[in-house]
């Protein structure tokens, strides 16, 4: 077995995250080849679920009072609010 550390600094979220993905990516792409390979970090398995995933499925908004308003004024008054094609709770 060869071991390769590599130590990443200055990145933001969604390099590593990106980085993370990439290197999944590189372990698939050489399965084929016979070549077996081993990533850890932390939340890695939640990074390759939510990065491989399709659409929103998985992905949970947290409501904040701005979402509010706009559910109580669609409730209210009938009609979707249409400020810059905003989706709101799953509706279009």
């Amino acid at each position: 077995m060869k071991t390769v550390t590599i130590n990443v600094t200055g990145a933001s979220q969604n390099q590593w995250s990106t980085f993370l993905l990439e290197l999944n990516l590189m372990k698939k792409a050489w399965r084929s080849y016979g070549v077996s390979a081993e990533l850890k970090a932390k939340s890695l398995n939640k990074i390759i679920t939510q990065g491989t995933s399709i659409g929103e499925k998985k992905v949970k908004r947290k409501k904040n009072h701005i979402t509010k308003i706009f559910w109580m004024k669609f409730l209210l008054c009938g009609t979707k609010p249409k400020i810059l094609n905003i989706r709101i709770n799953g509706i279009n």
